[in-house]
């Protein structure tokens, strides 16, 4: 009988391929493959119970088959005088099969893109993840000893692989956030955060080198050139050397010289630094709106104000950013940034007029893992970077924070002895109001690859760890806030309604809020299309944002969304097995979908759709809505009331 258990086992003994069978069963062999991520997780068919149906009914139909293809001569001719064949891949899914590294180690929405035509990638790809060496075994070199042997990319971040325990589910690099370099550190990575993450990408052309090149090449004005680069014996630059058009080199100031060492940098200087970073770099409209949309956020919080001292200079970076996100003819078109040498001479000065102290960075990191679920290598990962900072003299006893740091390092070696493999760091109250105030200002609470939304999948936990764990909400405010309660990131939304009642108006205006407050929304209007209706409700709700698209189609990608709401799931003829593919695939994002009605008042669609999400809406008279789930019973609102949040 074939089973979850057996399926992929009876799939190579055979060596099948999708091709091998009959095309009414490619459809289930495909929906097979996502939702258990090539045979990886089975999770979601555990859970769902429409999905396992799906997958049982396919199961069967598969059983048949194979009960039915009966040996023809040829074969039992093989086996009679058996040959030594050289097996050709000629599918991508059968070299994905026999890809176990790429598997493990690629983002899945990366996977999930691939084509026959990327065979040959995969191969290679295959060899150069498992080439990466064993943890530890670069330990002790310098930047321009240790190997980068992957890359993974996603906007302005950039993370550099040296080494891996797959096992532990664990990598170790070097990590620049949000390009923000002076920030930047190494430390240990979870592989899988990288897989599920939706939008962090492997770089598919990167070539192994030093990381004191990697770290060069990723921001020159920052990291200092290779080594190699200054010697008498190299070759000089050819004049391909000249296209990148980069400030003379030999003109900017050393950041890091005679730089006054604070525990939080200013925020004029980090965004003077983000502004820098983008010249000679390619961008996209959409990223130059995000450095906006942040900028003015830090002025209308007072973070930056007229009598900052760098008031003037944040002026200047802000007209231009305007004058440049103007520029763009479209979303999808990229141009490459450049600043005038005259603005970069201005801003260049007073860069180095400041550095984050290393004491409170490894504070900062300390105080990141408060509350959290981490690994025993996590806890020994940041206290092996205290010991080397300690012992290359970097931090020392004469430190400001050098009794805060000893601290830390007992309550590591503490939760390292008495946790073999995972447990939660709790930071008593005391301690981490003292460390808060070291490193106050600082983004502890931003996301990264380092943290859980979530508990990971086969944990067990003693419930007195998991009454202390605190989990990321979003933190919905006004009417919202009332009507639905507090929910967490990726939650799951339905609304259903008749016609005319008032099911359009309250999406679009939700849609309005969390643009507005919480990311980025993609409003699938399938039902009304974009028309003069559409445009009407816009206006009338005042929800237009930067944040908020609209399209007519159900685009394949969706990783660069938070929220997507799906209007309507009768038109777009989906399924729950469909809606729980998408969750599989993107986990942190929210889809709220939007339900027709029949005469009787019930929603149009399979029963399945209630039971899998967190939050139901229903308006069942005009401009009334009830809505009861797991974040708030009972809330109520008034659709048509268009009161400010």
């Amino acid at each position: 009988m074939i089973t979850y258990k057996n399926y992929y086992e009876t799939i190579q003994s055979k060596g099948l391929n999708k091709t091998d069978l009959p095309m009414t069963l490619w459809k289930g062999w495909d929906f097979v493959n996502k939702v258990s991520l090539g045979g990886d997780s089975w999770t979601t068919y555990d859970s769902s119970e429409p999905i396992k149906r799906t997958v049982d009914l396919y199961f069967s139909k598969f059983e048949e088959f194979i009960a039915s293809k009966k040996p023809d001569s040829k074969t039992t001719a093989k086996k009679k005088a058996p040959q030594k064949t050289e097996v050709v891949v000629e599918t991508i899914e059968d070299t994905l099969m026999a890809s176990s590294n790429v598997r493990q180690k690629m983002p899945k929405h990366q996977q999930a893109t691939l084509v026959d035509e990327h065979i040959s990638v995969v191969k290679r790809l295959e060899k150069e993840l498992a080439a990466i060496p064993k943890m530890y075994s670069q330990d002790g070199k310098e930047k321009d000893e240790t190997i980068v042997y992957a890359h993974y990319f996603y906007a302005q971040s950039d993370w550099f692989i040296t080494e891996q325990n797959p096992k532990e589910d664990l990598f170790y690099g070097y990590t620049i956030l949000n390009g923000d370099s002076q920030m930047s550190e190494s430390g240990n990575l979870q592989i899988s955060e990288f897989v599920k993450n939706g939008k962090v990408e492997l770089d598919f052309h990167w070539k192994k080198k030093t990381l004191e090149a990697a770290l060069y090449r990723a921001d020159p004005d920052f990291f200092p050139a290779p080594k190699k680069a200054v010697t008498k014996t190299q070759v000089k630059p050819v004049a391909k050397r000249k296209e990148p058009n980069r400030t003379n080199k030999a003109t900017r100031p050393s950041i890091k010289s005679n730089a006054k060492k604070v525990e939080a940098l200013s925020v004029e200087l980090k965004f003077l630094k983000r502004y820098v970073n983008l010249h000679n770099k390619e961008k996209t409209r959409s990223q130059i709106r995000l450095f906006i949309s942040a900028l003015q956020k830090a002025i209308r919080e007072r973070k930056i104000t007229k009598k900052s001292e760098f008031a003037k200079e944040i002026t200047e970076i802000q007209s231009g950013l305007i004058m440049l996100h103007g520029g763009f003819e479209n979303d999808t078109e990229k141009v490459i940034v450049k600043i005038s040498e005259k603005r970069l001479a201005k801003i260049l000065p007073v860069l180095g007029k400041q550095i984050q102290m290393q004491s409170v960075k490894f504070i900062k990191s300390y105080i990141s893992l408060q509350g959290k679920l981490i690994t025993n290598k996590q806890a020994h990962s940041l206290y092996t970077r205290i010991v080397r900072a300690y012992n290359a003299g970097k931090v020392t006893k004469r430190d400001k924070y050098w009794e805060e740091l000893e601290s830390i390092m007992e309550q590591l070696a503490t939760f390292i002895q008495k946790n073999p493999n995972q447990g939660l760091l709790r930071i008593e109250s005391r301690e981490l109001n003292g460390l808060s105030g070291i490193v106050l200002g600082c983004p502890c609470d931003q996301d990264s690859l380092d943290g859980f939304d979530t508990i990971p999948e086969r944990t067990i936990m003693n419930s007195m760890d998991i009454i202390k764990l605190n989990f990321k909400k979003l933190d919905f405010k006004g009417k919202w806030r009332e009507f639905i309660g507090n929910p967490s990131k990726g939650f799951s939304a339905m609304i259903f309604a008749k016609p005319k009642m008032g099911k359009s108006y309250m999406s679009v205006d939700w849609a309005g809020y969390l643009a507005n407050n919480h990311g980025t929304v993609l409003y699938v209007a399938q039902e009304e299309g974009i028309d003069e209706t559409l445009q009407m409700k816009l206006r009338e709700k005042a929800v237009m944002h930067p944040d908020l698209y609209v399209a007519n189609y159900l685009p394949e990608d969706l990783s660069k969304y938070d929220f997507v709401f799906l209007d309507s799931i009768t038109k777009l003829k989906l399924t729950p097995s469909d809606l729980a593919v998408m969750e599989a695939n993107y986990p942190n994002i929210s889809f709220i979908s939007i339900f027709q009605v029949t005469k009787s008042g019930n929603f149009r669609g399979n029963n399945g759709f209630q039971h899998e999400v967190d939050v139901v809406i229903e308006i069942p008279e005009k401009g009334k809505a009830i809505q009861y789930g797991r974040f708030n019973q009972g809330g109520e609102m008034d659709v048509f009331d268009d009161m400010g949040d």
